[in-house]
């Protein structure tokens, strides 16, 4: 199929590629009412009469109908805004006129509900796994935002370790929901429960902040996430989880082989098995935000994060962009409010705003300008709506505490 020029509206674009267009169309962008120019017909005809566009139209159609698209935000540490961020990108993208579904995965120390200002979510994950012959639709719970349901986690599960194929079950699950994104907020460090969440997600993105610990951490869950996946693929295969054990590539700290330095070993033994793990890092592509940006300088910190990922594990990285440090999150999470409706015109705001449509929705300059103002406007009416939550009226536990 050669590139086409495509008539969006009154917007005329292209030439563009059948992977542009593909993408459009994957967006909601362009769609089978809109007009392509016709070379032999010498003028706009409807995209629907097009041979070459009607797979797209129906391989998209398909996906619309039968899955939703799993985000999954994850961090080395806590104390990065991985849930703020997990709750902005919901809210976000529910007032953007998609609908969302955010489901909180910290098993043991889940908060999403909270940042929400959901105080006493009626299902949480406990409920879902322990009742496997109901439909995960039962418990999906309600939230003030238009488009937005949520799935709330418990604080001190006592399903601290579900067994893998019961993750696959749930993210499964997940994907049959009615919502076009889910959002996965997931628990901080690299325990296998966050991993293979992280691991099973279609955008697994990692929250990173300027500071050095929090930026090791990143990279060493970007790296432990690595061989987690390379684990499960070659589990059948002892040439390459030996190699992997010899060059001490799993040990904190400590590379002596990189993953290139496997690849060329493997080449010596198996050409179809170094191919294959070649395939595999290939095919991991994980996301990084850079949450309390501060400074210019500070994006040097998610640069270093890419070069290592490159140099060492030889796989990259795509840096979505950064948040900018704003104290006004801090006073959201004590009001029990959603940050982007506590603070929908500040800098942190815009930068999630922009994060969402350039990267998940993929709109471009011209769009994310023309949505902007409608996209404000409805931040500012969910805002206007949205209730205040009074901790001492709505938590059970602060009834114990006025007793005492």
């Amino acid at each position: 199929m050669q590139d086409i020029i495509i008539k969006v509206e009154a917007n005329t674009l292209g030439p563009l590629s059948p992977k542009k267009v593909r993408n459009l169309i994957k967006q909601g962008v362009f769609s089978s009412a809109h007009l392509v120019w016709s070379n032999s017909e010498g003028e706009w005809v409807p995209a629907w009469s097009v041979p070459e566009l009607k797979e797209m139209f129906n391989l998209t159609h398909a996906k619309a109908a039968g899955l939703s698209k799993v985000l999954a935000v994850a961090s080395g540490k806590g104390g990065v805004g991985k849930t703020v961020l997990a709750s902005s990108l919901g809210v976000g993208l529910a007032s953007a006129g998609r609908t969302t579904t955010v489901v909180d995965a910290d098993f043991g120390g889940a908060n999403l509900h909270t940042a929400m200002g959901v105080l006493q979510p009626e299902y949480n994950f406990d409920d879902f796994f322990s009742n496997s012959g109901k439909p995960l639709s039962d418990f999906l719970i309600e939230t003030p935002v238009a488009n937005l349901t949520m799935i709330g986690g418990t604080c001190g599960s006592i399903l601290t370790t579900p067994k893998y194929h019961q993750k696959q079950r749930f993210i499964r699950t997940l994907r049959k929901l009615t919502a076009e994104y889910v959002v996965l907020d997931l628990g901080g460090g690299s325990q296998f429960n966050v991993i293979d969440f992280f691991l099973l997600a279609d955008e697994p993105i990692v929250v990173v902040t300027p500071e050095l610990p929090s930026v090791q951490e990143a990279f060493s869950f970007i790296k432990m996430a690595l061989l987690r996946r390379l684990v499960r693929v070659f589990r059948h295969e002892p040439a390459v989880l030996a190699l992997v054990k010899e060059g001490e590539v799993n040990r904190p700290g400590h590379i002596i082989k990189t993953m290139e330095d496997i690849y060329h070993c493997l080449t010596e033994i198996d050409i179809g098995l170094a191919l294959r793990f070649r395939s595999t890092l290939n095919s991991f592509a994980p996301k990084l935000v850079l949450n309390k940006r501060s400074k210019r300088s500070d994006d040097e910190e998610a640069a270093a994060i890419q070069t290592a990922a490159f140099e060492l594990l030889s796989i990259e990285v795509d840096y979505l962009g950064h948040i900018s440090f704003d104290e006004n999150v801090e006073k959201a999470i004590q009001q029990f409010r959603p940050f982007l409706l506590h603070s929908p015109a500040s800098q942190a705001a815009r930068d999630i705003e922009k994060l969402i449509d350039g990267h998940l929705l993929g709109l471009g300059s011209l769009r994310r300008t023309l949505r902007k103002r409608k996209w404000q406007q409805e931040l500012n009416s969910i805002t206007e709506y949205y209730p205040e939550v009074k901790l001492v009226d709505e938590v059970p536990i602060m009834d114990i505490v006025k007793s005492k």
